[in-house]
């Protein structure tokens, strides 16, 4: 049986967004943008550089939304409390 990440990465990127390379992208399964958000800053490391003490004020939900905007990430509605978001598997936590 297909894990849903699984079955979600099967999905073409490319039907439903204009990707140069659909190859070039990973998708993750969160709950939500913000949820998202946080664990990819946890996993690229992209609050590394700021101290302990300021990383709490980070508004992972305002970073993703500008992420989304900006083209840098793809989102799709999978069910009311998931969604799958697609992302350059060479993007560095700031976009290109």
């Amino acid at each position: 049986m297909q894990t849903l990440t699984t079955q979600v990465a099967a999905i073409q990127p490319a039907k439903y967004f204009d990707l140069p390379d659909a190859k070039c992208y990973k998708v993750n399964i969160a709950e939500n943008l913000e949820s998202w958000a946080r664990n990819f800053a946890e996993e690229s490391g992209l609050l590394e550089e700021i101290p302990e003490n300021v990383r709490p004020y980070f508004n992972y939900a305002s970073w993703a939304r500008d992420a989304r905007q900006n083209g840098h990430i793809w989102a799709i509605d999978l069910f009311e409390d998931a969604i799958a978001v697609f992302y350059r598997k060479t993007d560095e936590a700031e976009g290109d």
